[in-house]
């Protein structure tokens, strides 16, 4: 094993040990009523390159049929997504607490993709009233406030998902972390029971969650 190599699995070794931490000591509930004046995020990307986890999701949803999917894009972000998708799925919505981000996505005036101001761990999610084939969020619990918070986000998302509808995530944005804690799938998986879906890695990389009416106990 090379010096890089040794480097690589350091970092990796002290990050998981620090994720687990963070994943194990986090707060359970807080006493803050979310809304898009709450900012857990960690700058506008409007200006930045999609991370390379947002690249996969996005590589993977192009081998799917889109053409009557309706998708839920958490974090717009620079809009990549809309700009590639939003062509090939009968709609898109996309949304973030950046409102510059909003700015740029309307401006680009493509058609079916639609962008708003909301943060996604407040009940201001289920305003928009659709149900949705496909959520893509490629770091669910990293901005959350608290355990409480996140599990009424992924309620929402699963109240917005139609039957069989799926969360889109990848192994290794669901780790990452800045307000709030990362998660590896099985961490992840329990949440299973208790809210009603199955979360599986279809590849190296991609993670489905899948809404289910009943789970096999």
């Amino acid at each position: 094993m090379n010096l890089p190599q040794i480097k690589d699995e350091l970092f990796r070794w002290f990050f998981s040990v620090f994720r687990n931490y963070r994943f194990n000591h986090f707060p359970q509930k807080c006493s803050i009523s979310l809304s898009p004046k709450h900012r857990y995020y960690d700058g506008s990307w409007l200006l930045k390159r999609s991370t390379p986890d947002q690249h996969r999701i996005i590589n993977y949803l192009c081998t799917q049929e889109l053409n009557v999917k309706e998708i839920l894009h958490v974090g717009i972000g620079n809009s990549d997504l809309g700009k590639l998708l939003a062509t090939k799925a009968q709609s898109i919505d996309g949304i973030t607490v950046v409102e510059a981000e909003v700015d740029y996505a309307i401006s680009l005036n493509i058609p079916n993709y639609q962008s708003y101001l909301i943060n996604k761990y407040s009940i201001d999610t289920l305003s928009l009233n659709t149900k949705y084939d496909y959520i893509i969020d490629n770091n669910l619990s990293s901005y959350a406030c608290c355990i409480a918070h996140f599990e009424q986000m992924m309620k929402q998302y699963l109240v917005l998902l139609k039957p069989n509808g799926k969360i889109i995530t990848d192994s290794l944005g669901l780790q990452y972390f800045w307000n709030g804690f990362g998660l590896t799938l099985p961490q992840l998986k329990i949440w299973e029971q208790p809210l009603a879906f199955k979360a599986i890695l279809i590849d190296k990389y991609i993670i489905e969650i899948t809404k289910v009416e009943n789970i096999e106990k």
